[in-house]
Order: C-alpha cells, then sequence, then structure tokens
C-alpha cells in the first residue's frame, strides 16, 4: 500500500515516537542518567533562577501595571519600534525575566484578546531573552568565575534584541494600534495567588520539557548523530572537535552550556550566540507554554538571526569588558557554586502544589 505524501509527516512522526520508545527500552540506563542529570539542573538552575520573575511577571501583566507603563510609552514606542507601550513592557521585561517570560505575558495578552495572533507570533521572537540570573548563575560564575562574562552576555543578547526590533518595526507598525486605557493597577492576595500558582505550573511544565528532551539529546548522542554535527562544526569553525560537541549538546539545550570547557575566554561569543538563540529545548518549552496555540516556527527564524547577531556583538565588545581582565586571563579559574543540597527548590515545588491544593478545596467549598 503505497503512503501519501499527505501522510508522510504523520509517518515520520510516527516512527520517530516508535525509534524513541525502542530506545528508551533498550537503553535504559543511559536515558535514566540523562534524565536524572536533567531533573538536576532544573532543581538547581532553572527553578531558583526563573520562578519568582515568571511570578512577577505574570503579576504585572495581570494587575494592570504593564498597560499604565504602556501609557507612558506608548507613541514613543510605537514610533522607533512598531510596539504599543504595553508589548513595549513586554519587550523590556521579557529581556531580563528568563525565556518562558515573554512567551507567557504574551499568551496572556493574546488571551484577553488586546493582540491578535499573527502579531503575538512576531513579538514573541522578540520578546525573548535569558535574563541576568539565568546567564549569571549557569555561564558566568559557573564557566568563567567571573561577573564580565555575564555582561557581555547580557549586552549582546539585549543589543540583539533591539536591532531585530527595529528591522522588524516596518511590519510591526502595520498593525500597532494605541495602548488601551485600563482600570488601574490592582494588586490583592488574589491576583498574587493566582499568579504564583500559574508561575508553579508553567515552570513544571517547563522542567518536565527539560527532562523529556534530554532523552533526546542521549539519543542523538548514542547514535553518534551530535559527534558528527559537532565534527561538521569543527571543520566550519575551527573550534576544538570536543567544543564543537558541546556546542552542538548547547544547541540543543542551553541549560547544557554548564558542561562547557571552563574557563575557555575563546568559546565566550559561541555562548552568546547560543544564549541569544535559546536552544531547541526552550522552543519546545514555549511551545509548551502556549499549549500549541501559537506557531514557533517565528521565533525559530528570528532566534536564529538573534544568535547571529549576538554573536558577532560579543566578539566586538570583549576586548572592551576584557580590559581589566587581561592579567587574569591566563590564569583564571572558574567559581562553580552548586548548593550542597536540592532541599530550597524541593520546598519551593512542595509549597506550590500545597498552595494549589488549598485553592482548589477552597473553590470546592465555595461551589458547595
Amino acid at each position: 500500500m503505497k503512503v501519501k505524501l499527505k501522510n508522510m509527516p504523520a509517518v515520520l512522526k510516527t516512527a520517530a515516537v516508535l525509534l524513541m520508545a525502542v530506545y528508551i527500552i533498550t537503553e535504559s540506563r543511559t536515558v535514566s542518567g540523562a534524565v536524572s542529570g536533567a531533573a538536576e539542573r532544573c532543581l538547581y538552575v532553572v527553578i531558583p533562577s526563573l520562578f519568582a520573575m515568571t511570578a512577577v511577571s505574570s503579576v504585572l501583566v495581570r494587575s494592570g501595571v504593564c498597560r499604565s507603563f504602556g501609557r507612558l510609552t506608548d507613541l514613543p514606542a510605537r514610533k522607533v519600534f512598531g510596539m504599543n507601550g504595553e508589548e513595549f513592557a513586554v519587550f523590556l521585561l521579557s529581556m531580563a525575566a528568563g525565556y518562558p517570560v515573554g512567551a507567557k505575558m504574551l499568551g496572556a495578552m493574546y488571551d484577553e484578546g488586546r493582540v491578535s495572533k499573527r502579531r503575538a507570533e512576531l513579538l514573541g521572537g522578540l520578546c525573548f531573552g535569558a535574563g541576568p540570573a539565568f546567564i549569571n548563575g549557569v555561564i558566568a560564575h559557573q564557566l568563567y568565575g567571573s561577573e564580565t562574562a555575564g555582561k557581555v552576555i547580557f549586552v549582546s543578547s539585549v543589543t540583539a534584541n533591539v536591532i531585530l526590533a527595529l528591522v522588524m518595526s516596518p511590519f510591526l507598525r502595520r498593525g500597532a494600534v494605541p495602548c488601551e486605557r485600563g482600570r488601574g493597577v490592582r494588586i490583592d492576595a488574589g491576583t498574587v495567588t493566582e499568579c504564583t500558582l500559574s508561575a508553579g505550573r508553567s515552570l513544571a511544565g517547563v522542567c518536565f520539557m527539560i527532562m523529556a528532551f534530554a532523552a533526546v539529546s542521549s539519543a542523538l548522542d548514542r547514535t553518534g548523530i551530535t559527534t558528527a554535527a559537532g565534527s561538521l562544526l569543527s571543520d566550519l569553525s575551527g573550534l576544538p572537535v570536543e567544543n564543537a560537541h558541546q556546542v552542538i549538546r548547547t544547541i540543543l539545550d542551553i541549560t547544557a552550556a554548564d558542561g562547557m570547557e571552563k574557563g575557555n575566554w575563546q568559546l565566550l561569543p559561541y555562548l552568546c550566540g547560543l544564549t541569544s538563540f535559546g536552544g531547541v529545548c526552550v522552543m519546545f518549552q514555549i511551545q509548551a507554554i502556549n499549549s500549541g496555540r501559537l506557531r514557533t516556527a517565528p521565533v525559530v527564524l528570528m532566534r536564529a538571526a538573534a544568535g547571529v547577531l549576538s554573536f558577532g556583538v560579543g566578539r566586538a565588545v570583549m576586548p572592551y569588558f576584557l580590559r581589566n581582565e587581561t592579567v587574569t586571563v591566563s590564569t583564571v579559574r572558574a567559581a562553580v557554586h552548586r548548593e550542597t543540597s536540592p532541599v530550597p527548590s524541593v520546598m519551593l515545588i512542595i509549597m506550590v502544589i500545597m498552595l494549589f491544593v488549598s485553592v482548589q478545596e477552597t473553590e470546592k467549598h465555595r461551589r458547595a
């Protein structure tokens, strides 16, 4: 029986899932180790660096703070970037808050009808950033033991985002509408509780996606695909083979950046580009947060362009930032900091679950 061409994507997806299932069954120990490592990264890195900002950003949107700020910057933001004031506020906040935050805020605006689907998809490629907490916690302190590396990465990422926003401004300006006048700022216990629960659910989805993607990455490693891609990158870029392999792993999952060679400043421009791109796993996280409502393809294309820009900016600004560190660059020793216990993150998860259960019970009693 011939398979119709229009059915090929479904056939390929089914085959990929079946092959993955076979791999998990036959290589259970390898998969277990990969997932355990991903869970550890979630406990030590993702939750501590993103939870607070995810909750706060949700409060800023739902309470009306972003809309109030937007009214102050509405006209200049539309003239320069083609965004209204509220969209500009999300653009600024997303670069400081962490990868999923911009997507979550845009998703909330789309659900409330304040932005169209096409516009939300375009803005999704701009309202995107790792945030200082992630950059310093995962890369700067662990790989270089220096805040200078974090400054280079952050400046390059922000600069790339601003350049990309200026390039996209003619397209955004067409559909830009003045920022709506809201009902003022309202922050109460109910809003904070709801936003905290929402942040917990979002981060749970992000962590589950990281752990699932770790299994996929281990399969690519085991089958030699990562090695082949790393060797090709090494030939094209001149990077040592092992460094190139780690770059490929970081393209798949940005949280794997902590496995790169420590103290190697030649890798810093690559880390700038990788951080600005975000990695394949982050794209899946964004898809999970938006529940498939918004397309991810525009985000992938725009972040790839941002990654190239960030690489160039990072290479250009490095000499200026490293002038005061040239004496110690050759002898740098990365200070790898890690908590002795995951108890704080575990307790945070338990607290969110308890809060969620408490709210659910309260709702049941009200309905009764």
